[in-house]
């Protein structure tokens, strides 16, 4: 009696065990099927890049004392996906945490401040997944590096970080109170705390100074906002990566000139013969 009594309770524990294994399979299979919907998000696209007509050369008439100065303060690894649309997972890209000095009589500035003495802790506070595939190497701070070469805080006029990413905006905590130059739409973004702002809302007393484009097209960019208003240093807005993305066009005296990428990579500015290493400093530019 007891057998038959049994049987019933057998068949309904086994009717919810394969109930809960066919629901169980069926996550597992929406997981998958999501997943790999995602990773084909990243997967390697060609970007269509438009003809853009620049225009003649802008005049410059950069001052005799000007110079410029490269600051290799680290270099990182990520995935070309999380580096600029249409990059491959697969793709590794080596990159570099780089300040620029420029020299001018009427001030001088820093383009970008890459990474500073406190990176470390500023890496825990990037979103997950670009904190778990970023490998990175520090190198001396921008700070350190400017009071090796006899160049103290107060002769810096700013700094105008290329955007607010953490390789382009760490040093910025070694700075005190340095003007940092932002235009509004990219402080706007920045004040938004969204994904991609974590460490640059984390500094303290950060001395924001807003400029506006209010000069006209600038090499096939719509505007542009010249520094010193004698065309060696000129912004214009370069949005897509960030909302806040701007170039910084650098013109010397010899009528050689640069753009932001000379802060971004190292390569081409160590191949110049032009941008220096500041003296003092026994750095590999990389």
């Amino acid at each position: 009696m007891s057998e038959s009594l049994d049987r019933p309770s057998e068949t309904k524990k086994a009717t919810i065990t394969r109930w809960f294994l066919r629901v169980s399979a069926g996550l597992v299979a929406v997981i998958l099927i999501a997943s790999i919907s995602l990773m084909l998000t990243f997967t390697s696209a060609k970007l269509k890049v438009p003809s853009v007509d620049v225009g003649d050369l802008p005049p410059a008439s950069p001052p005799a004392g000007m110079s410029v100065s490269v600051l290799p303060t680290g270099s990182y690894q990520s995935r070309a996906a999380l580096t600029f649309n249409g990059g491959s997972w697969s793709d590794i890209r080596h990159l570099a945490m780089t300040a620029l000095l420029v020299r001018h009589p009427k001030g001088n500035l820093l383009i970008d401040a890459g990474a500073g003495k406190n990176v470390d802790d500023q890496v825990k506070l990037m979103p997950t997944i670009q904190r778990l595939t970023t490998d990175y190497t520090k190198a001396v701070p921008a700070a350190a590096q400017l009071a090796a070469g006899g160049i103290q805080l107060t002769d810096l006029a700013g700094v105008i970080p290329t955007h607010a990413h953490l390789d382009h905006i760490s040093g910025l905590d070694d700075l005190g109170g340095v003007p940092v130059l932002v235009n509004a739409k990219g402080k706007r973004w920045i004040d938004s705390k969204k994904e991609g702002t974590e460490v640059i809302n984390s500094l303290h007393d950060v001395n924001y100074r807003l400029y506006d484009f209010e000069g006209g097209p600038y090499l096939g960019f719509p505007r542009s906002h010249d520094v010193w208003g004698d065309g060696s240093v000129v912004i214009v807005p370069a949005p897509g990566h960030t909302p806040d993305s701007v170039v910084v066009f650098v013109n010397l005296p010899s009528g050689t000139r640069y753009d932001d990428d000379v802060s971004g990579s190292g390569q081409e500015a160590g191949k110049s013969s032009e941008i220096h290493v500041l003296p003092d400093r026994k750095h590999t530019i990389c």
